[in-house]
């Protein structure tokens, strides 16, 4: 065979010798005519008269560009080689051989027979490949050669170092590039199909052996999957809408768009995941040490003191520490240092840059317009009927809103919009803006004070940072937002407005950072809290179940172990012939009404008679709070937050109590603080004369420490000798009085309009989810306590938010609760009337339950539902549904009918891994959500409806059959770790709660990196990965290449030892870069493959995620389509200066331009335009220096009229992290048109590495030296280019060769909220000093780096690189300076 094999491939291999060979010299010497000929709008090759008698110039553009499309042609067939793939010619080579061979056999076969390869096919082609590899190399290296000798030819006739040569050569480069370029093009869009049409092969297959149990499912039977029928867009009201706008409304509200392409964002993100690497650089020990024996410092820790003190800085970062039950408010940490990094590893993110950059460039050429938009994954209609929509949203015709549960998008008239919304204001009052000012007042000093009282950030020294966030003086207001209720099924015939549920900005009003304070208080109080039903997730609720399950089967077992010894004996004492006539009661000598609870042994009821209320049976009992945020009471809430922390075990620590009964003694009226029984724990008045001072007064709002003689006016008890049942009802006191503030000072906007609510939870914030929490959660203990007392057992509870299911014995007929008497009572009238009602075991209980429920709280009203309730006869919770059978649990997937009959659309803009993950996560979840003892024609109903909805999302059978094998090898792996003992199926909230809890505090920064130790669901742990690449064949040959690449890269860490050069999968993944999602992840894609090469320098990874592009919602659903361009307060100077609707909206970047000469100051802030703006105008009017305004007046605008300047807000930022880069990317991008002075460049500088090249030209005529250019980077943090004169001296050859790297102004800016307020602008700083590294690297250094990256990519010239990706660009004012020059 392999004799055989070698003599296809032989014969291949000598067809495509002279087959190239023809095609060279027909394309590159004779053809004109070809598709690959030099281009007409080329660069002109002009040759001097005694050059163009020896070389012709056609001659050397075609040599040059022969040379680029071999080595092209090379590196295709190797990327080919090392996927597995083969070009068709070689395919059809081997197939036409084996049709020809079975046709001389004369064997009798199928034709799909006849098509498909064996393993030894499979193989000949592998062999082919590698000759036709061979071929190309070959080819390439003699045009190589034949271009070296071309060039020494003109050399010669040019002169070997003159600028006439070098200039044709760079001529000849551009050509070469530009073919170049051509030929990466075509080869990357054969590559793609290629892989596609394997992937069809591959995945049509059939169901592997492993997920056998699920092979009826039509996808592994390749049966055409038929979609679900499109779905009509939701109309409410008289409206009338285009074919374009209804198929806009098909997509779903998720559904992403490709956004544009922006050089200024790429930038933010690539600086972003350099200072990762710098932060976890430093973390490293090896980098470490390196730099802190450089620096002096000597530390040793061993591997086990290190794990010790990184468990011990995340429970240092806890607020909450759930094990100790302490809250200590002081642990709230803003954000970590940075420190400096080694100069090596600074030219390494250079070089990233720097190709990161021009990857960019290079696609938006390529694939984008002028402006960097990309082509949309839209049809032309969808397109015009979202730009239809959002005008005549613009025009208040239409409204387009979402549903509330089906996730959809739905058309509303205007006029029942603001019908729908009216009804849920009509209890709140309208206010102005000077009414919304004074409650924005009272909040700052209701936030000031708890920040002084609970030392928020204390131990971090983060007190005054936070303050200065949470101090709010915008006057901003929450947007209220209407969901349209589709499963109500409501009908217009019914009349009425159609039902809808309020949501408002939970990001935006004026007590946000109240409620956060409150709430973070608030959660751990109900985590806390002992006997309740409380769950917090679907796995969760299904542990209860399982649990229950567990516990019949081993009661069945009891049973039959008794009845076993039961028979036992009775046989035994047959066989002695003693007492044939006895009771197998009497025989054991054990009565029934002497049996353990719960071991049901027939007869036990009638021993109990009617003195038990309950029989065996085990029923589930569903009830539901209506309407529960809107029920909640502003004072009973605020009691019930007193009596819950009163009553709780966590440990309040780092506690001002001369602050807090301070802050009670402002706010609480003498008999508020009698009733309470505070009068001996808050302090009092010296002296009753003056105005009483209030909450926003401006002792209030000091910090800690200052203008501490003020105390003198009060009397304050001795708070150091009181004991902690004074100290807690101080603190539950204070907490108290924050719940009821939450609760009176919430304001919304809605039609055009401020509204001021009055009753029921806030809506949208934090807290009033915490107060629900404590308020359903002492409700929960009060229920138990109810059925304990009227002699009522449960088995299991459950309750997420206000959904509650308790599993109990069912109640017998004729029992009722008595609301006189509080327990059951018996009655044999009763009994008879449940018997002729026919109410079910279920109903029955749940009526009776049902009443005490209601008599529990004021605030809770419940509504009880049964299994009787629903056709399937089955109890809906959540996105399961329960039953009993047979004494036991069971449970099975299930959505409401009126969920979207789509997924995860195919062509949304998404990464395809992560697309692949979301959908093989869904399938494992249908799968956990149903019992595992359930029927397998049930689990292939709900897995072939799940093929439905991807099959309507546009995805083919094989991407079908991809995710299906990868979810249901997740899910299985889930099952074999439940039946190794490593882990609960479904996990209740208590396993693993430390893990969780300090992996939410650390793995912010570490999310990206692998970790296998961490237990994950996803289905990427399975046996198959979810990558489109990742089929067998793919991976066995990625494995052979990192084998074949091994020695090279141990020859390569042994040449260079100060490297750290090691092996890709060996590599640590430092950092995470974000850029944008493209048509079939091409930008990623060319992101990846480069990072190999730069892993593999630099010794760390980086990972590439791509960002999901914009959602369809964001475009159509407007939050306030009444809002105008101006926000309505005649005091906000953005709004006066052309900013318009993000004057309120906090945490942003923004430019000041002036508009005579288009000079741009560009600034960022914490808080919001409105303060910052107002800060601004404030200072140029008192003609500060400190003024960007004032300063520019009077350097270009003396003697002028005063310029007028625009305000606008250029981007809004999630982090202080993103916020801080933002700033200093836009200012290196205005260039030399900013105005920002000095010192603010420095506050949020970029380390940046500046490469002066010096080189020497011969001289010319006329004796003076060329002129080179220095880059450099000024002290402002701008880069200037300075042109400078200087001689030739020495030789030219060691001139070149000279580089010289200089760090200039390395700082360590841009971390999250790290602030501090400047001497010279109070503003928002880096609290960390500029700190200058004056350091430099030997040539030697520079040198080492190149090698290093031309032996890993040979391809690769960092001169080149560094020139045209403009790693250090020369800006505007110094090319003027150039050309005047």
């Amino acid at each position: 065979m392999g004799v055989r094999r070698n003599r296809v491939a032989k014969s291949l291999g000598s067809q495509e010798r002279r087959q190239n060979a023809n095609d060279c010299s027909d394309e590159w010497y004779g053809n004109q005519n070809s598709s690959c000929q030099t281009p007409t709008n080329s660069i002109p090759v002009t040759l001097p008269a005694e050059a163009s008698n020896a070389l012709d110039k056609d001659i050397l553009v075609k040599a040059w560009c022969r040379a680029a499309r071999c080595e092209q042609q090379e590196k295709f067939l190797n990327k080919l080689r090392t996927l597995g793939l083969a070009t068709d010619d070689v395919e059809a080579f081997v197939k036409s051989q084996k049709n020809a061979r079975k046709s001389k056999s004369k064997s009798k076969s199928k034709s799909g027979q006849s098509q498909s390869l064996s393993q030894e096919d499979k193989a000949t082609i592998q062999v082919c490949m590698d000759n036709k590899a061979n071929d190309a190399k070959k080819t390439s290296g003699e045009s190589r050669r034949e271009r070296d000798k071309l060039r020494r030819k003109l050399e010669k006739s040019l002169g070997s170092k003159t600028s006439r040569l070098k200039k044709q050569l760079e001529n000849l480069k551009k050509e070469a590039t530009k073919v170049r370029k051509q030929m990466e093009k075509k080869h990357s869009k054969k590559i793609i199909h290629l892989v596609n049409k394997r992937k069809t092969q591959y995945s049509l297959q059939g169901c592997p052996d492993k997920i056998k149990k699920f092979s009826n499912l039509k996808v592994f039977r390749n049966i055409p999957i038929e979609p679900y029928p499109d779905e009509e867009a939701i109309v409410i009201g008289d409206i009338e809408l285009s074919d374009d706008e209804r198929q806009a409304l098909k997509w779903q509200p998720k559904y992403c768009l490709f956004e544009k392409l922006e050089d200024v964002e790429h930038q933010v993100e690539i600086q972003k995941a350099h200072a990762k690497t710098r932060i976890n650089m430093m973390n490293d020990e090896t980098r470490r040490s390196k730099i802190e024996q450089r620096e002096g410092i000597v530390a040793t820790d061993s591997k086990e003191e290190k794990e010790r003190q990184e468990v011990d800085d995340a429970d240092s970062r806890r607020v909450f520490n759930r094990e100790k039950m302490s809250f200590d408010y002081g642990n709230a940490k803003i954000t970590d240092n940075k420190r400096n990094v080694d100069m090596e590893d600074e030219a390494v993110m250079e070089a990233r840059t720097g190709t990161w950059e021009k990857l960019m460039t290079v696609y938006k050429e390529e694939f984008c317009d002028s402006q960097g938009r990309q082509q949309q994954n839209g049809s032309e209609a969808q397109l015009r009927g979202v730009k239809s929509l959002i005008q005549r949203q613009k025009n208040h015709e239409i409204i387009v809103l979402q549903t509330d549960k089906s996730g959809k998008l739905v058309v509303m008239e205007m006029e029942l919009y603001e019908k729908a919304g009216n009804k849920h204001t009509t209890k709140d009052k309208i206010i102005t803006w000077e009414e919304l000012k004074a409650i924005e007042k009272r909040v700052n000093g209701h936030v000031a004070m708890l920040i002084k009282i609970f030392n928020i950030g204390c131990n971090w020294d983060h007190s005054d940072r936070t303050r200065g966030t949470c101090l709010n003086h915008s006057a901003e207001v929450a947007k209220l937002i209407l969901l349209y209720k589709d499963h109500k099924n409501w009908d217009p015939s019914q009349g009425g407005v159609p039902p809808t549920r309020p949501v408002c900005q939970a990001n935006r009003g004026c007590n946000v950072h109240l409620s956060d304070i409150v709430s973070n208080i608030l959660d751990p109080l109900a985590s806390a809290m002992e006997g309740t039903f409380e769950t917090d997730s679907t796995e969760d609720l299904l542990s209860r179940p399982d649990r229950l399950n567990k516990k019949q089967k081993e009661k069945r077992s009891k049973q039959e172990r008794r009845q076993e010894t039961h028979r036992d004996k009775h046989e035994g004492e047959k066989r002695k012939g003693e007492g044939e006539e006895k009771s197998m009661g009497d025989m054991c000598n054990c009565k029934p009404a002497q049996l353990q609870d719960g071991d049901g042994v027939q007869g036990d009821s009638q021993e109990r008679g009617d003195t038990e209320c309950q029989e065996e049976e085990i029923v589930i009992l569903g009830a539901d709070c209506v309407t529960c945020y809107p029920n909640l009471k502003k004072l009973e809430t605020a009691k019930v937050a007193k009596e819950v922390a009163l009553e709780s075990k966590v440990e309040f620590r780092n506690i001002d109590y001369k602050t807090a009964g301070r802050y009670l003694a402002l706010e609480m009226s003498l008999s508020e603080i009698w009733m309470n029984g505070l009068q001996k724990l808050v302090p009092i008045r010296r002296q009753r004369k003056g105005t009483f001072p209030t909450i926003h007064g401006k002792r209030a709002m000091e910090k800690n420490g200052e203008n501490e003689k003020d105390d003198e006016g009060w009397r304050y008890p001795n708070y150091d000798k009181m004991n902690s049942g004074d100290k807690r009802k101080i603190l539950a006191s204070v907490i108290q009085l924050a719940v009821k503030t939450c609760f009176e000072t919430h304001c919304y906007s809605w039609g055009g309009k401020i509204y001021h609510q009055q009753d029921g939870g806030p809506i949208g914030l934090k807290v009033t989810t915490s107060c629900c929490r404590i308020t359903l959660n002492q409700w929960d203990k009060k229920l138990v306590l109810a059925l304990e007392k009227c002699g009522l057992t449960y088995e299991e509870g459950s309750r997420y938010v206000d959904d509650i299911r308790i599993w109990m014995r069912a109640i017998k007929p004729g029992w009722r609760w008595s609301h006189v008497e509080e327990k059951m009572c018996f009655s044999h009238v009763w009994r008879l009337e449940d018997e002729i009602s026919g109410l079910s075991k279920d109903q029955l209980t749940a009526r009776e339950v049902g009443r005490i429920m209601n008599t529990l709280s004021k605030q809770v009203e419940i509504t009880t539902e049964t299994k009787d309730d629903f056709l399937s006869r089955r109890l809906p919770t959540l996105d399961t549904e329960l039953w009993m059978e047979d004494g036991m649990c069971l449970y099975k997937f299930w959505e409401k009918d009126m969920v979207s009959k789509k997924t995860v659309d195919d062509n949304t803009a998404m990464g395809e891994n992560s697309k692949l993950a979301t959908l093989s996560q869904e399938v494992v979840r249908r799968l956990r959500n149903t019992w595992r003892g359930l029927e397998q024609q049930e689990k292939d109903d709900i897995m072939e409806d799940f093929c439905r909805k991807l099959k309507t999302s546009a995805y083919r059978d094989e991407k079908i059959g991809r995710i299906m094998r990868a979810g249901i090898k997740g899910y299985q792996k889930l099952e074999r770790k439940a039946d190794r003992g490593e882990r609960s199926l479904h996990r209740p909230s208590s396993e693993g709660r430390v893990a969780r809890a300090r992996r939410k505090v650390i793995g912010v920064d570490n999310w990206f990196k692998p970790n296998g130790d961490e237990d994950s669901d996803s289905s990427s742990t399975g046996e198959e990965t979810l990558s489109w690449h990742g089929d067998w064949k793919m991976r066995k040959e990625k494995k052979v290449e990192r084998k074949r690449n091994k020695n090279k890269i141990k020859r390569l860490a042994s040449n260079h030892g100060s490297r750290n050069v090691t092996a890709e999968n060996e590599l640590e993944t430092v950092s995470v870069l974000f850029v944008p999602v493209t048509p079939g992840g091409e930008l990623a894609r060319r992101f990846r493959e480069e990072e190999k090469y730069l892993a593999k320098l630099s010794g760390y990874k980086v990972k590439i995620i791509e960002k999901n592009g914009q959602q369809v919602k964001s475009r159509l659903c407007l939050a306030d389509p009444w809002q105008e361009e101006k926000c309505g307060d005649s005091s906000c100077y953005p709004c006066k200066a052309g900013s318009t609707k993000l004057c309120g909206v906090r945490n942003i970047v923004y430019q000041h331009t002036c508009e005579e000469c288009k000079k741009v100051y560009t600034g960022e802030s914490s808080r919001s335009a409105k303060e910052r703006g107002a800060e601004h105008e404030s200072d140029y009017r008192k003609g500060l220096e400190k003024s960007h305004q004032f300063k520019h007046q009077e350097t270009d605008h003396q003697g002028e009229t005063p310029p007028k300047f625009s305000f606008k807000v250029i981007k809004v930022c999630r982090t202080a992290f993103e916020r801080q880069i933002s700033e200093a990317c836009y200012i290196r991008e205005t260039g030399s048109k900013t105005i920002n002075s000095k010192g603010e460049y420095n506050r949020c500088h970029i380390p940046r590495l500046v490469i002066e090249k010096k080189e020497t030209e011969d001289k010319v005529e006329g004796g003076e030296g060329e002129t080179s250019e220095g880059l450099d980077l000024n002290t402002e943090g701008v880069w200037q280019g300075a042109g400078k004169k200087r001689s030739a001296k020495g030789n030219v050859e060691a001139e070149n060769k000279r580089r010289k790297i200089e760090v200039i102004e390395i700082e360590k800016g841009a971390t999250e909220g790290e602030e501090k307020v400047n001497k010279s602008r109070e503003v928002p700083v880096n609290s960390l000093e500029p700190r200058r590294v004056e350091k430099r690297i030997a040539s030697e250094a520079f040198e080492e780096l190149e090698t290093s990256y031309k032996e890993v990519r040979p391809e690769f010239d960092i001169d080149n690189e560094l020139e045209d990706q403009d790693v250090c660009p020369v800006t505007e004012r110094a090319k003027k300076k150039k050309e005047e020059k």
